[in-house]
């Protein structure tokens, strides 16, 4: 077992909400319960900071068993928080989180991504631009960053 803190991140909040349920129904969750205190990153801005000091007070606690954070990629605690040290011992992250490729502006952009390359494409005899999906895992990788 990771001592202190654990952080886990998944790509989205429906996500974590069905990892969370399953957890329940299959009695992991208990499992869980038994060796970390459980925190999930709330919906609501104005409740962060009270949950944030609360998960840290848990961790610090003389004889803690530590702590498991729920949280979501592009979330409020992705970003600008420093989970260092004991805060954050172990990162976990629960799948990639991909834009939506049927987004209207995603399509449009990795569209004029890959129209805008083709001279280049044509140039060295490459028949396909792959500036548009290079683009599309780009935005993947810049969110797991932020949250690593």
């Amino acid at each position: 077992v990771v001592p202190e803190g654990v952080v886990a991140f998944f790509p989205s909040f429906e996500y974590k909400d069905q990892v969370h349920a399953h957890w329940v129904r299959s009695g992991m969750l208990a499992s869980l319960a038994a060796s970390k205190t459980l925190f999930v990153e709330p919906r609501a801005s104005k409740d962060v900071e009270q949950m944030l000091e609360q998960y840290s007070e848990c961790i610090r606690a003389k004889g803690s068993r530590g702590a498991l954070l729920l949280c979501v990629v592009g979330g409020k605690l992705s970003e600008g928080i420093n989970f260092s040290d004991e805060l954050g011992r172990c990162v976990v992250l629960f799948g990639l989180p991909y834009a939506n490729p049927s987004d209207p502006e995603l399509v449009e952009k990795m569209h004029y991504l890959d129209e805008s390359s083709s001279c280049e494409a044509l140039e060295t005899k490459d028949k396909r631009s792959r500036r548009g999906q290079e683009y599309y895992e780009n935005l993947c990788l810049q969110a797991v960053n932020q949250s690593i």
